[in-house]
């Protein structure tokens, strides 16, 4: 969604900016077994889920970074 919005837009100086989080544990993943969080987390270079904080801590970063075209901030 991010690119088509640049591809579209791009030419009238819009940029567009995206936190992308990865696997957090929230009310979301909560209903997950203990086997499915192991195997996802295995699966994960740090070992662990984000946590909300974490997300929410990486937004004001993304906003105050000088515009460019795409730009994605990965969260873990």
């Amino acid at each position: 969604m991010t690119r088509a919005l640049t591809l579209e837009l791009g030419t009238h100086n819009v940029t567009a900016t995206v936190v992308a989080p990865g696997y957090a544990e929230t009310g979301m993943t909560a209903s997950l077994t203990d086997h499915q969080h192991e195997h996802i987390r295995s699966q994960i270079p740090v070992g662990r889920a984000a946590r909300p904080e974490e997300t929410a801590a990486a937004c004001p970063y993304a906003m105050c970074v000088p515009p460019s075209t795409v730009r994605v901030v990965p969260v873990m």
